[in-house]
C-alpha cells in the first residue's frame, strides 16, 4: 500500500542520512590523523619524536619548537584552505 511505501522510503532516507554523517566523521577523522602540524597526527608524531628523543640522546625536543613548527603548519594548513576555497569560489563564478 502506499502507506507502506512511505514508510520504507522514510527509513531509506534516514538510512542513507545515517551514512552520509558516518562517511563525513570518519573523513574527519582519518584527516585529523595525518602527521601534519597542528592536527592530532601532528601531536602523536611529536610524541613519537620525543620517545626517540629520550631513548637516544636523553633530551626532549624543547617546547618553543615544537609550538614553532605547530603555528607554521596551523598557518600552511589554514593557507592551503583559503587558496582551496578561492579557487573553488573563481571555477563557480567563472
Amino acid at each position: 500500500t502506499a502507506e507502506q511505501n512511505d514508510q520504507k522510503g522514510l527509513l531509506a532516507a534516514a538510512e542513507s542520512i545515517a551514512y552520509f554523517a558516518a562517511l563525513i566523521a570518519v573523513n574527519l577523522a582519518v584527516m585529523n590523523l595525518l602527521p601534519l602540524p597542528a592536527l592530532d597526527g601532528g601531536r602523536i608524531f611529536f610524541l613519537l619524536v620525543d620517545a626517540v628523543s629520550m631513548a637516544l640522546f636523553k633530551r626532549k625536543v624543547p617546547e618553543k619548537y615544537q609550538a614553532a613548527i605547530n603555528t607554521a603548519g596551523f598557518v600552511l594548513l589554514m593557507g592551503f584552505m583559503l587558496l582551496v576555497t578561492f579557487q573553488d569560489v573563481f571555477k563557480l563564478v567563472k
